[in-house]
């Protein structure tokens, strides 16, 4: 599955497209779902790659702190870990999703890394 449907921020693939290929009459839904995570993570870890590409400084070792709605969900922390070959780590907080935000903000704002 390529999971760009409206296009993609980074990398910079505005005009990319999604697909869903190789569907069965037996394929389950939960291989969809794989399929879709596997897709998106990819594309972050791509990101990942640019980033670091551009001159940031990426400890390849370090956990990949994960925010955001499916922050929550077992099987998608598991394909980030996964596709990664890195550990995840989720904060303690209940509103994953306003914490990323405000934690990019805060890094833009003062300068230091997000992660802090």
């Amino acid at each position: 599955m390529l999971p760009y449907f409206d296009g993609e921020r980074t990398p910079n693939l505005p005009d990319a497209a999604g697909s869903i290929d190789g569907l069965r009459h037996v394929t389950d839904p939960r291989q969809i779902l794989q399929a879709a995570y596997n897709g998106v993570v990819t594309g972050l870890m791509a990101g990942l790659d640019a980033i670091v590409a551009a001159g940031a400084q990426v400890h390849a070792t370090a956990p990949l702190v994960v925010v955001g709605g499916g922050a929550r969900g077992g099987a998608w922390l598991e394909t980030v870990a996964r596709i990664s070959g890195r550990p995840v780590a989720t904060p303690r907080v209940n509103e994953l999703v306003a914490f990323g935000a405000a934690a990019q903000a805060a890094a833009v704002l003062s300068g230091e890394s997000p992660a802090r």
